[in-house]
């Protein structure tokens, strides 16, 4: 069913397009006005304005090349890049490295330092905008160590915030703990909690291969 809705919207655009291209290219059956359009004029294939066209009416349906889909980076410090400069946090290595495959869209840092699970559920609907086609979640440790209400909790909010993300079409990419952990010791700042920006670029290079397929780019 999902596909036959699929192949519908993409020929309802290709109909649509056609319809724009005959208004932008009428066909008069004037030999002499033909020649003059010739002259005065660049020759547009219909080819051309057939694509233009298709662009500009996708664009009017919402649908996103998978090239452009936007990506989410939701978590607490390790994703906000506490201890380095904004352009050293994973999000922005991350859509760099994307970028390299043609990725054209951006990876947004919603990483809040402290934030708890509690948190980002509160504020899911605002730091994921409507255009989100995949979600880094970094769920962090703060619930275990100071206000979010144990790992109990936790777990329900992580179960909410990926359950709603799904509802929406969103796909869901975990950056847990033991991700985190396996960054080595050099790659730590001196709390030996959050990392340099060598250990960034270590943790985005891990998440390329999960995050790329997910946008219709090569996993490698």
């Amino acid at each position: 069913m999902k596909g036959q809705r699929l192949r519908h919207r993409v020929l309802t655009v290709q109909t649509v397009a056609a319809r724009l291209v005959d208004k932008a290219m009428p066909n008069t059956g004037n030999p002499a006005q033909h020649d003059f359009r010739k002259l005065r004029q660049p020759r547009l294939s219909r080819r051309t304005f057939l694509g233009a066209a298709a662009c500009l009416v996708l664009g009017l349906f919402g649908l996103v090349a998978p090239a452009e889909a936007q990506i989410v980076a939701l978590g607490a410090s390790n994703t906000r890049g506490m201890g380095v400069a904004f352009e050293a946090a994973y999000p922005a290595q991350l859509e760099a490295m994307l970028r390299t495959k043609g990725y054209r869209g951006r990876v947004l840092n919603a990483g809040i330092s402290g934030d708890t699970t509690a948190g980002m559920l509160a504020r899911l609907d605002s730091a994921v905008p409507p255009d989100t086609r995949v979600v880094v979640l970094q769920p962090g440790a703060n619930d275990l160590r100071r206000r979010g209400g144990g790992s109990a909790a936790r777990d329900a909010n992580i179960e909410q915030i990926v359950s709603r993300l799904s509802a929406r079409g969103i796909q869901v990419v975990m950056l847990d703990n033991d991700m985190l952990r396996a960054v080595p010791d050099q790659d730590r700042q001196a709390d030996r909690e959050h990392l340099t920006p060598d250990g960034y670029r270590l943790l985005a290079s891990w998440l390329v291969p999960k995050v790329a397929p997910l946008i219709g780019l090569p996993p490698g």
